[in-house]
């Protein structure tokens, strides 16, 4: 079945702040694995606050390689509402067949914890490739097994890890390995894969010998000594498999040879199983306390890019109020000094307004209107002579022309007076003319 497009998940992403962004990484993603698939619709999901979103989630199989044997391992990924700019939250689902190991990039919950979602970067980072960092590390550290039996109880020395068995002569015999099976020891009907894959690893319990002691093949079947009974060799009874404390294997010299002592636990013994309770206590602590620390860590984290994410919202507001307020404080200034220039001007007139109006106090009350306005020359006086002269022609010719039209004045002496006073004009315009050319004034 082909992967979706990604027109269809970029529907499925209503809510998402990079829609675009996050349906491109998503479609990348189910590409590259067939095994993965998004949900129809976004998901419930509650933090471990208390809070809850609706949230994208892709489920499915990754392909792990353990010890040349490929297995299918269950995860589900949440995409959070900032993604890819934020990193997601992956989980391990393992089946009703399956149980979790806890290690140091699992806890108990399923959770992932891997530096590169620690380490996610909006431009480098993407879902592709954590599958793939997923992949290589589950390889090493399987966080997976299969559930034993019914009936079938684990040895008391067992432990989640996938771990050797103890070595020959120190109180417990390896058997020999299996061949037709995972590299990882397991039970005979362990998990099989969900598509036909091997079974999954399972926790490392060593297998008890049969009764009467283990006989590894071709090893010599030693004669029963003198005095015992029915012909059994005498081995030892075995303690049930609830007694408390190792089992009494019987041990095995490098001959191959059974020894007939009784079920006996040395000293050295009980001292390795006690190093390794207090070291599965031990591992249990720190990874109690790297999980409390991790989980305190991405809440500072993501409080701390919520405030700064405020706080260079703010800042960017802040600046660009600077900005308009060194506009206003500039135009301000400009505006200022226009109005101290006017007011320059306006006190340097008025002084020039009481110099005159001083002057014409001091004078007689009787002023000659014609005295009232003359110029700083007898050039300037001319020009106003002149001026004055053009105006009362003109007047002078209108009302020839009202006496004409009423009927005062013939038409004879109409045109008589307005010839002459014509020619006058003409003079007077040409002469101021002449004079403001001589002063440097505009002509017109």
């Amino acid at each position: 079945m082909p992967p979706p497009s990604a027109a269809e998940i970029k529907s499925k992403l209503k809510g998402y702040r990079y829609g675009d962004l996050a349906s491109r990484d998503v479609n990348a993603l189910l590409t590259n694995f067939p095994d993965l698939k998004a949900a129809d619709k976004l998901q419930p999901y509650v933090h471990h606050y208390g809070a809850s979103e609706q949230l994208l989630e892709i489920t499915g199989t990754i392909p792990v390689n353990v010890k040349g044997m490929t297995y299918n391992i269950p995860i589900g990924i949440w995409l959070t509402l900032d993604h890819p700019q934020k990193s997601p939250t992956v989980f391990v689902k393992p089946t009703h067949d399956m149980c979790i190991q806890q290690t140091p990039f699992v806890d108990q919950n399923g959770k992932v914890y891997l530096p590169f979602l620690a380490e996610w970067k909006q431009n480098s980072s993407d879902l592709s490739s954590l599958v793939q960092i997923m992949c290589a590390t589950f390889a090493d550290k399987c966080p997976v097994y299969a559930k034993p039996p019914p009936g079938q109880l684990p040895h008391p020395h067992s432990h989640p890890q996938l771990s050797g068995y103890p070595p020959v002569g120190g109180g417990y015999y390896r058997p020999p390995p299996q061949t037709g099976f995972p590299p990882y020891p397991g039970y005979a009907s362990g998990y099989p894969g969900a598509y036909g894959q091997p079974p999954y690893p399972t926790s490392s319990m060593p297998t008890y010998p049969p009764a009467g002691g283990y006989r590894p093949p071709g090893m010599p079947v030693p004669t029963p000594p003198a005095g015992n009974v029915g012909g059994s060799y005498n081995y030892g009874p075995y303690p049930p498999t609830a007694s408390i404390g190792p089992p009494p294997f019987p041990a095995a010299n490098l001959y191959g040879t059974v020894q007939s002592s009784g079920p006996r636990v040395s000293e050295e013994d009980e001292r390795r199983h006690f190093e390794d309770q207090e070291k599965v206590k031990r591992d249990s602590l720190v990874s109690a306390v790297e999980d409390k620390i991790r989980r305190q860590l991405a809440q500072t984290l993501e409080t701390s890019q919520d405030e700064m994410e405020t706080l260079m919202k703010t800042q960017d507001t802040l600046k660009e109020g600077s900005r308009k307020l060194n506009s206003m404080l500039e135009e301000m200034e400009q505006k200022q000094r226009e109005a101290d220039a006017a007011i320059e001007l306006l006190r340097t007139k008025n002084g020039e307004l009481e110099s005159i109006l001083s002057v014409l106090k001091a004078q007689p009350d009787q002023l000659n209107v014609d005295d009232a306005v003359t110029g700083t020359n007898k050039l300037y006086n001319q020009i106003l002579e002149l001026y004055a002269e053009e105006n009362a022609i003109d007047d002078t010719i209108y009302y020839l022309g009202e006496s004409l039209r009423k009927g005062i004045i013939p038409l004879d002496v109409f045109l008589k007076h307005v010839r002459e006073l014509s020619r006058q004009q003409f003079m007077a315009r040409a002469t101021i003319m002449k004079a403001r050319s001589v002063a440097k004034l505009p002509i017109h």
